[in-house]
């Protein structure tokens, strides 16, 4: 469990020093569908800090980086991880990766980037 959570650690520090291109070249971006990945995972970033009101994100500690594992199931979901990563100035921006594949072949992949909710709204 802590290599996959230094995984994901290792995709948040990418994601949070700026290194857009190798982020998605390790990593994949699930929601970038028709966007180029690299642009996606940068704008989508700038929204989520501007949406937290939020100006960089702050470092995460290993023990902050949460596994959700799936048993045997037919969309070959094995985990997720959900990383509330906090940021300077503004509330935390939602960070999550999900592994995926068969029992001999997974892949950890970047599937979105976005804000938390305001929990004084609505």
């Amino acid at each position: 469990m802590n290599a996959l959570r230094e995984l994901a650690l290792a995709g948040l520090d990418l994601l949070a020093t700026g290194q857009f291109a190798p982020l998605v070249g390790l990593y994949g971006y699930a929601m970038a569908f028709e966007r180029d990945p690299v642009n996606a995972v940068r704008n989508d970033l700038g929204e989520a800090l501007s949406d937290a009101s939020g100006i960089a994100l702050l470092p995460v500690s290993l023990s902050n980086v949460p596994i959700i594992l799936y048993q045997n199931n037919a969309s070959f979901l094995h985990a997720a991880i959900d990383c509330e990563v906090p940021t300077r100035g503004g509330r935390s921006v939602l960070v999550s990766f999900v592994v995926t594949g068969t029992r001999t072949e997974q892949f950890l992949t970047l599937e979105d980037i976005r804000a938390e909710p305001d929990a004084g709204a609505g």
